[in-house]
């Protein structure tokens, strides 16, 4: 069972980063570092990698099965994980 209460904590304290234009000052590179940390918690805790970045992935355009940048997300999944 997912821990959806933790998915969607942590989705917020990322939001909390956008907001503060956090990731603008720090950028892309270490962004998709802090979000990769984030998702690493919450597979540690049962969580959720969707709702994790549930509309922030979008923003930020960070898939949410490998972390990684892409311009093509489709439903929050890059291309090579899409096809998996």
């Amino acid at each position: 069972m997912s821990n959806h209460w933790g998915s969607h904590m942590l989705n917020e304290a990322l939001e909390v980063l956008e907001r503060r234009s956090i990731f603008a000052r720090i950028g892309p590179e270490e962004t998709q570092q802090v979000v990769a940390d984030f998702l690493g918690i919450s597979d540690r805790n049962d969580g959720n990698r969707y709702e994790v970045l549930d509309e922030l992935g979008k923003r930020l355009r960070i898939c949410y099965e490998c972390a990684k940048y892409s311009d093509q997300l489709e439903d929050g999944l890059c291309p090579d994980c899409i096809t998996w």
